[in-house]
């Protein structure tokens, strides 16, 4: 724990949800042995080491942004939910400039007053849905461990576990494990394996030694079903990774990871509503939590994973076990699933031109071809597959990890830009998405050509990276903090001033070359309007 401690684990790595790019506070050097998809660090000692597990578990976070259900509907559900404020702002800069009222921005005690006293109701009512649904899928259910008893006797013993669980955990568990898979996949020789044993409890990754956020999800899948899959033998007593391939604990994590995605693999919201007005469905046939018991439940009525064509066709397992249990519980299939994703991921690719739509249905799409890759693969090659760039902002500035993966080779370019040179990112005039291609073929001969020309994408995933920064930062502002603090104001802005890690008043910010007023003045809103209390 010593090395955590000088390393401030909490703040080693930050994914950005709908931001695409992980904040770094220790550094993310571009070294050749963390970046290439063998090796454990060995030769740097534990820090780089440790660098390389922060790397890939917030690559796993960026991976899902692009690909897994749930965080795909947060982010466009969000996205709905901040056009309706910036609706609700204008209508207060409307009072502002013609009543000369200065109406207060939400805080945290006093939030919505504002929109029952100025006939904003419908703005509140729209954005008030939004988070409630973010707490339907992310939050805690109330009650859990009575609904899953209500499933199978079995899980008596968890209660107190499942009434911890939230979809939230249950995604962080998720990436726990997959970083887990990802580091025992790089390990070389037995000179690598001898060092990640010898040093585990310095670098404490394995999900039964972190905090409750990381491990509940696992420790219900192992007192559940997991039994059944070890036959009762404790798998934490095997020298980890020495006895790793093959293992119990092997085989629980490949288990887990799967029913840990069918969880929170679900349609997007606006198709899910639909269906669940018309009856095809109930809300609680997209509750991740609710669907994780639900999955075990059946397996512990069925004994065991429903095995198939595993032996035959192991690559597409993923695909028949996912549709094994949309049959058992009447849930929408993975084709369908994936085409509710592929068909609104496509409309908003050609209406909006964002680099992100054409990277998420790219990710989609390989999602559905190889799925066990994207799914228990590593997360960087994953994302090469697809020429999806990996962003990191450090200390020491901006780093774009570039690589691309085909089958016979791995190509990196990684790149460090010595200022993250937010505001010329954001200020620069570029072209909207182009599609070079819509799909990558691994096998492509044309792979390399085609990895340049998408260079214009990744400078645009860049320019958008740092818009999304503010308008989350914004949001989450607006809603429940009485204060904004630019996300660049403690890196990545030579314009910051101290005072931009406090905002209350909006006009006080710096008006040249400003990421922030050039965001707000891109939504026609007027600084000066607004202020907290």
């Amino acid at each position: 724990m010593e090395l955590w401690d000088d390393l401030d684990y909490r703040e080693i790595g930050a994914y950005k949800l709908g931001c695409f790019y992980s904040e770094s506070f220790s550094g993310v050097p571009l070294e050749s042995d963390l970046i290439s998809p063998v090796g454990v660090g060995r030769t740097g000692g534990l820090m780089k080491t440790l660098r390389l597990i922060v790397l890939l578990h917030e690559t796993s976070h960026l991976l899902h942004d692009l690909s897994l259900g749930v965080c795909m509907d947060l982010d466009y559900s969000l996205d709905f939910a901040d056009g309706v404020l910036k609706a609700a702002l204008r209508e207060m800069q409307r009072l502002h400039r013609y009543e000369g009222v200065r109406c207060p921005l939400l805080g945290s005690e006093n939030r919505w007053a504002w929109m029952a006293d100025k006939d904003l109701r419908g703005a509140f009512e729209i954005v008030e849905s939004m988070e409630a649904m973010k707490g339907r899928l992310l939050g805690r259910t109330p009650g859990l461990s009575r609904y899953a008893l209500g499933l199978s006797g079995e899980f008596r013993g968890v209660e107190a576990d499942l009434d911890k669980l939230s979809g939230r955990m249950l995604m962080e568990g998720l990436v726990v494990v997959k970083t887990v898979s990802a580091l025992a996949e790089r390990i070389r020789d037995p000179e690598d394996m001898t060092y990640l044993h010898e040093n585990l409890s310095s670098l404490n990754i394995l999900p039964e030694n972190l905090d409750d956020p990381y491990q509940v999800a696992r420790r219900i899948f192992d007192r559940t079903i997991g039994g059944y899959l070890t036959g009762g033998y404790d798998y934490r007593r095997d020298p980890w990774p020495i006895i790793y391939i093959n293992s119990p604990r092997m085989l629980c994590d490949l288990g887990f990871v799967y029913l840990a995605d069918i969880a929170l693999h679900i349609p997007p919201v606006f198709v899910r509503d639909k269906w669940i007005r018309k009856g095809k469905y109930a809300p609680d046939d997209f509750i991740p939590v609710k669907r994780f018991c639900r999955m075990l439940s059946t397996l512990l009525r069925w004994g065991c994973f429903p095995m198939g064509n595993a032996q035959a066709d192991p690559e597409h397992f993923y695909n028949d076990l996912f549709d094994e249990f949309a049959r058992a519980h009447r849930w929408p299939t993975i084709g369908e699933t994936n085409l509710q994703w592929k068909t609104q991921l496509a409309l908003m690719r050609e209406k909006r031109k964002e680099a992100v739509d054409g990277y998420r249905f790219r990710m989609v799409v390989e999602r559905e071809n190889r799925p066990h890759a994207i799914i228990m693969r590593g997360p960087l090659s994953a994302c090469w597959s697809q020429f999806i760039p990996v962003l990191h902002l450090t200390p020491t500035g901006y780093k774009l990890f570039r690589g691309l993966q085909t089958t016979q080779n791995l190509t990196l370019m990684p790149m460090e830009f010595s200022d993250m040179m937010a505001d010329e990112i954001f200020f620069t005039n570029l072209p909207l998405w182009k599609n070079v291609p819509d799909q990558i073929r691994l096998d492509d001969h044309k792979a390399m050509e085609e990895w340049n020309l998408d260079m214009n994408n990744v400078n645009l995933i860049m320019q958008e990276a740092v818009y999304r920064s503010m308008c989350r930062e914004l949001y989450r502002a607006l809603l429940y903090k009485k204060s904004l603090t630019c996300p660049f104001s403690k890196q990545g802005c030579r314009t910051a001033q101290p005072a931009c890690k406090r905002i209350t008043e909006l006009g006080s910010i710096p008006k040249e070359r400003c990421c922030l007023f050039r965001y707000l003045q891109q939504d026609k809103l007027d600084p000066n309007s607004y202020y907290w209390q």
